[in-house]
């Protein structure tokens, strides 16, 4: 992966997932490296220690914020 990233795609200020699935959020004001970005997505552990965790199932019936 590259840390560089143009962003020249057309974007659109939202995202859509099913509602079935399960999301791992965070807010960085930086742009992520690649390590990181690799390290979150294959390192549980390290995902519940700097991501929340939205079901967003359960978010659709009780629009409560995850715990």
């Amino acid at each position: 992966g590259s840390d560089r990233r143009s962003g020249t795609d057309d974007g659109k200020p939202f995202l859509l997932y099913p509602r079935n699935n399960r999301l791992h959020i965070a807010f960085s004001p930086q742009q992520w490296t690649w390590r990181i970005c690799e390290d979150l997505r294959s390192n549980p552990a390290s995902r519940a220690s700097w991501m929340k965790m939205l079901d967003l199932k359960r978010y659709c019936m009780t629009m409560a914020e995850p715990d």
